[in-house]
């Protein structure tokens, strides 16, 4: 449950993003920086093929699949068998699976990717060897028309898994699910970075957007009236 977890952790992590935001703000370069450290003339992106950066790029798609088909047919047997349990419900599986929809799948790659924000990824600008012009975090731009840098759906999977958190009655356990799922997202967005395929701030922003919905589409849903 959501006391279990604490919203003393919660807050904390939004804080820091929010803290994160105005360091973006005050250093619009900033993203640029950090790209620059992963980025050589003759090799570009050095480390964008390695193994472990495709591991982690590949099995996101799959994830996705797994976690559509498990829901399915979760709901499907708990409606077949009509049992009730806490973690086994009607209600939870509704709410894991407008988590997915919501989040990674509308808001982040539906929405701010393709439609708002139009911002060329690192290896598309000229600063990394493209033709697009660099621009900073929420800034409208026209460098990208669809499928574009701002913010990271890959990501978006790692920090998705932080609605599971939510649901945990032991305090102990939601936190550590919590804080390995937003660990997971970080790695996620790591691998992206390394790939050239986006700024360190598409995946802060995308784990901020990600869980400030998870959080409030559980107080939505569970808080009680």
């Amino acid at each position: 449950m959501l006391d279990s977890l604490n919203t003393r952790y919660v807050k904390y992590f939004l804080c820091l993003v929010a803290i994160t935001g105005i360091l973006f703000f005050l250093f619009p370069n900033l993203d640029l920086y950090i790209t620059k450290i992963f980025y050589k003339q003759n090799h570009q992106f050095f480390l964008g093929h390695h193994n472990i950066v495709l591991f982690f790029y590949n099995i996101v798609p799959y994830i996705v699949k797994a976690l559509i088909v498990s829901y399915a047919i979760i709901f499907i047997i708990i409606n077949i068998n009509k049992k009730k349990s806490f973690l086994l419900n009607n209600k939870i599986i509704i709410y894991l699976a407008l988590a997915l929809i919501i989040g990674p799948g509308l808001t982040i790659n539906t929405i701010f990717k393709d439609q708002v924000f139009g911002r060329a990824r690192p290896k598309h600008i000229t600063e990394f060897g493209g033709s697009k012009s660099f621009s900073t975090p929420f800034t409208i731009a026209k460098e990208c028309m669809k499928n574009c840098s701002f913010v990271s759906g890959h990501a978006a999977i790692g920090f998705y898994f932080t609605a599971f958190a939510f649901l945990i009655r032991k305090k102990s356990l939601a936190t550590l699910i919590f804080y390995s799922s937003v660990i997971f997202g970080f790695i996620i967005g790591a691998a992206r970075i390394l790939q050239g395929g986006h700024f360190f701030s598409d995946v802060i922003f995308s784990g901020f957007i990600v869980i400030s919905i998870n959080y409030l589409l559980y107080i939505l849903m569970f808080k009680p009236k």
